[in-house]
């Protein structure tokens, strides 16, 4: 990799920083930033980049669906037809202009340490908040991590605080923990006892951050792991069972620093996840009235939906009164089944076209199912939280394409890893 190439992909690793640190805000400067970098990849474009033909008629169809969903929503009065465009149309065009660059799945390991200090940071964040507040100095704490929308609380037996980039935190653990169990083999001494570490922050976090979402993420991750191992036929040896008790160490371990220094009640803390399943719970019962709403005004238009920048009777935010916790209800709503189901194609092809490549390629496989199950798992957290409505989150997505598009523009010639066998990429 020249000079220039090597300033790009720093430039790339520090934008791609600020967003897993600073989702959100600072929006102003990161834009500059955004532009700069965006300038350099127009350039290398002209020369390098290449879009593989299966994902250039998905970003196709998917455009299109996004262009459609705007024009029945401009139809309709939408408030947010206009607004959306950014998330439907423009950001992923972004996206497929970086995505045409990765000419080796290889580059995209480069992100992962990313990842890693990412979540690391944000989780650090977290925890340091937490203590100050229980230290009684809260105050100090919130106005110093103002920037990051910082809230905490203790409630009946339990804490709860809020910072922006705890997104960062919930993605980090299923992909950190998945980046152990295919690469364990692979890790020196230092990175796994630094990686379990992390691990161990990341879970910690989870439990003071009174998030019932990441509670749900903590229990589902190991069989979504074990889900994506199965399906990718990656096999692992006894060092595996060792990942398993080390993670029931880590578990038992987090939660008695938990209830012993944080002063959680686990009691509260199960009763509270519980409930989020009750339609009688304050906030619960607020979605299933934004379910039934969204519901009837997709039962109104089922085919092609209300237009994107939709709204119904029930508004949950004045200053966007299109945005709603349950996403995928108000996607079908917004574009109906035909456009529902274009956008449900498109990312069953990633895990489709990947998982399959895993079964001819280990190599591919040890980066490739971090990011899958990562992305498994915050798709179930985009569920009840519009995550990927913004553009800080929509690389959880794209950088999945950006792998497959890697692998298959990469040939034989270019592997350094002679024992292990790679094959031709789906």
């Amino acid at each position: 990799m020249n000079i220039p190439a090597k300033l790009f992909m720093l430039l790339l690793q520090v934008f791609f920083l600020g967003m897993l640190v600073l989702p959100t805000t600072f929006q102003s400067e990161r834009g500059v930033f955004l532009v700069v970098i965006s300038g350099f990849a127009c350039i290398a474009a002209v020369i390098k980049w290449r879009l593989d033909n299966q994902i250039l008629i998905i970003s196709i169809l998917t455009l299109v669906t996004g262009a459609l969903g705007v024009f029945v929503g401009v139809l309709n009065n939408a408030p947010g037809a206009i607004r959306v465009t950014t998330v439907f149309l423009i950001w992923p065009m972004l996206f497929l202009l970086y995505i045409g660059l990765v000419s080796n799945y290889r580059i995209i390991e480069k992100f992962s340490s990313v990842i890693f200090l990412g979540a690391a940071i944000s989780a650090s964040m977290g925890i340091l908040f937490v203590g100050f507040s229980l230290a009684g100095y809260g105050a100090a704490a919130g106005a110093l991590l103002d920037f990051q929308g910082a809230a905490f609380g203790g409630y009946e037996g339990t804490t709860e605080f809020t910072l922006y980039n705890l997104t960062t935190v919930m993605y980090g653990f299923p992909f950190v923990l998945t980046y152990l169990v295919v690469n364990h083999a692979f890790l020196n001494r230092t990175k796994t006892v630094s990686l379990w570490l992390l691990l161990f922050l990341l879970l910690l976090c989870g439990l003071v951050s009174g998030r019932r979402m990441f509670f749900l993420i903590i229990i589902l991750t190991p069989v979504i792991v074990l889900m994506m191992l199965f399906l990718a036929n990656h096999k692992v040896d006894k060092k595996m069972f060792r990942i398993v008790i080390n993670l029931g160490v880590a578990l038992v371990v987090g939660g008695l620093f938990a209830v012993i220094y944080a002063g959680i009640d686990f009691d509260v803390l199960i009763s509270s996840l519980i409930s989020s399943f009750s339609r009688y719970e304050a906030s619960t019962g607020l979605r299933f009235e934004q379910a039934q709403s969204l519901w009837a005004a997709f039962i109104s238009s089922p085919v092609i939906g209300q237009g994107l920048g939709a709204s119904v009777d029930v508004v949950r935010s004045y200053d966007q009164p299109w945005a709603y916790e349950l996403s995928y209800l108000a996607l079908l709503m917004n574009v109906g089944l035909l456009g529902f189901g274009v956008y449900l194609m498109a990312v069953l092809w990633l895990f489709v076209v990947g998982l399959l490549q895993c079964r001819r390629d280990t190599s591919f496989a040890r980066v490739y199912l971090p990011y899958a199950t990562a992305l498994f798992a915050f798709l179930i957290m985009n569920g009840s939280n519009p995550y990927l409505a913004k553009f800080d989150y929509l690389w959880t997505i794209f950088i999945v394409a950006a792998l497959i598009n890697g692998c298959k523009r990469f040939n034989r010639e270019s592997c350094t890893e002679p024992e292990i066998k790679v094959s031709r990429c789906v």
